[in-house]
């Protein structure tokens, strides 16, 4: 190899080792921020979406305590009622080769939370039926489940899922 080329290889592993370290540093603020949001809201109920256009209670996510989880999902903290959560999912499955991007239109539905419990909601492409049955670990306590029927996507079913962790 001539010099040029040992050069650029040393300047893009030192670029890649900054960049890791600088991501590195963000993971780790963004873990620390949500233990201090879930220890300051000990008294309601968490509740992770992986969604977008959220809307609670016909309020914009921007009313509510909230912050981004460890997967980028909105993490937000209610009060222990009943709650009517509007919000687009999305979500992504692999078959074989392919990929498929999957994403509702604006879902809403109505669920009761308890303080001291963490909720999430989410789109699934199995039922809580066969999560149970292919799950050799507990599962965590499903407290609502809406079938969606596809088309075009080449996958014919998915579920909206919210449940309890244990």
């Amino acid at each position: 190899m001539d010099q040029k080329t040992i050069l650029i290889i040393l300047c893009v592993v030192v670029l890649w080792a900054v960049l890791f370290g600088v991501f590195m540093v963000f993971g780790k603020k963004r873990n620390q921020k949500a233990k201090g949001f879930y220890a300051d809201h000990q008294d309601k109920a968490i509740l992770h979406l992986y969604g977008t256009k959220i809307k609670i209670d016909g309020k914009y996510l921007s009313e509510f305590p909230h912050t981004t989880g460890e997967n980028l999902q909105k993490v937000v903290a209610l009060t222990p009622v009943s709650h009517t959560i509007e919000a687009v999912f999305q979500s992504t499955e692999n078959r074989g080769l392919k990929t498929r991007n999957v994403k509702t239109e604006n879902i809403h539905f109505e669920i009761t939370l308890e303080a001291g419990h963490s909720y999430y909601a989410g789109l699934y492409f199995y039922s809580e039926e066969e999560r149970k049955n292919h799950s050799k670990d507990e599962v965590d306590t499903c407290i609502l489940e809406i079938p969606l029927s596809l088309t075009g996507e080449g996958i014919s079913t998915a579920y909206i899922r919210v449940c309890q962790e244990h």
